[in-house]
């Protein structure tokens, strides 16, 4: 299942000054009977915009690959969850999950330093991941030819007397 089809309607939005949209959504489901997982899941979104790449001294084919990849905007996730809650306090702790991220991180978000922070934090995630990717294709015709199977091993000589 695709993660954007979970989160289809938030149970609260904020549009922060920054141009930052923060949207939460209840992920919550029963387990057993009358009780529940709770989740509430937090998602803070920002437009990639071409200010963010300026001075970045980058290999422009992974700058390109970033803008690509990242469909125009960036985001960040946080979770809140908990096991085994009754039925009757399920809201209350869906409710005090959001005050709990509204007060130890909206005013991070909302901060002018935070869209180049989230920025720099996702970039150099990318290129690391891209990188790898990048080593690992051209290392891959020479992992072949070492993962041909030349047949079982021969462990006869370790059982002379």
């Amino acid at each position: 299942m695709n993660r954007k089809d979970i989160l289809n309607d938030p149970i609260k939005s904020l549009n922060l000054k920054n141009n930052v949209q923060v949207a939460f959504y209840d992920l919550s489901k029963t387990i057993a009977g009358d009780r529940w997982f709770v989740r509430v899941c937090c998602v803070a979104k920002l437009p990639l915009l071409d200010v963010f790449f300026e001075g970045l001294e980058e290999d422009k084919e992974i700058v390109n690959a970033m803008k690509e990849a990242c469909d125009a905007e960036l985001t960040m996730e946080i979770v809140k969850d908990r096991n085994f809650i009754d039925e009757q306090l399920k809201d209350d702790v869906v409710k005090q999950f959001i005050l709990q991220i509204e007060e130890n991180s909206i005013g991070y978000m909302s901060s002018d330093i935070f869209p180049q922070k989230l920025f720099l934090s996702k970039f150099e995630e990318f290129k690391k991941k891209h990188l790898l990717t990048k080593a690992s294709e051209g290392n891959s015709a020479s992992r072949d030819v070492l993962d041909e199977d030349d047949g079982p091993t021969d462990f006869s000589a370790c059982f002379q007397d």
